[in-house]
């Protein structure tokens, strides 16, 4: 799935979400672990997943402009 197939509230494992914000599976595992960088919300669901609005929404907060 690319990015415009992405329904807003389509909930996305953590090897989806990673492909998405083109960060390998460990470091988004990482981010979580140890909270850096501000993270993207995720759910602790049986397993952890991630709203693909939720992660366009925190890719929006890292952008910067010169």
């Amino acid at each position: 799935m690319t990015k415009s197939d992405q329904k807003p509230n389509a909930m996305l494992t953590e090897t989806e979400a990673a492909k998405i914000l083109g960060v390998s599976f460990r470091t988004l595992q990482d981010w979580r672990q140890r909270q850096k960088y501000g993270q993207p919300p995720f759910y602790k669901l049986p397993a952890i997943r991630y709203r693909y609005s939720d992660l366009m929404e925190w890719l929006e907060t890292k952008r910067v402009e010169f």
